[in-house]
């Protein structure tokens, strides 16, 4: 790698990774959030509620559960998923945030919160690595100098 790419992938590539990150967070916790925050506060009934169970290529196992429920906003009667809902409140009224035809329990603002704060922790490990990385990649292998610029 000459020292031109070398600074070039050393300035490029925190932020792909950081940007990769910040999506990967939108796409898996922004709806909840959004509903959460701009939502109405009101009470959803929880009517009913899925397991699904996905088997990755090394036989592990990871279940997942998905309500539907239905609750009231400005009059209009609304049905859709209740995100962070869980299968011990079916059949059950939960306080929720709606927006919409979404609705959100109280958990998943902390959710969101607990994984916003493991994605910066993997960025910044991932981030200092790669630093070292690119830095030691510049220096020149038989003298331990920087490569001029």
């Amino acid at each position: 790698m000459n020292a031109a790419t070398a600074r070039s992938a050393r300035r490029l590539t925190p932020w792909i990774v950081w940007g990769s990150l910040v999506i990967g967070w939108c796409i898996v916790f922004g709806p909840q959030v959004v509903t959460y925050v701009f939502g109405a506060e009101t009470t959803a009934h929880v009517t009913r509620c899925v397991t699904s169970v996905s088997t990755d290529s090394n036989g592990n196992q990871t279940e997942s559960v998905d309500c539907d429920g239905t609750w009231t906003l400005d009059g209009e009667r609304h049905a859709g998923r209740v995100e962070g809902a869980d299968l011990d409140q079916e059949g059950e009224d939960v306080a929720v945030r709606a927006l919409g035809d979404r609705a959100a329990v109280a958990t998943t603002p902390r959710t969101a919160l607990l994984m916003t704060g493991f994605m910066l922790l993997l960025g910044a490990v991932t981030h200092t690595i790669l630093w070292l990385r690119f830095t030691h990649a510049m220096r020149n292998p038989s003298s331990g100098r920087p490569i001029p610029r």
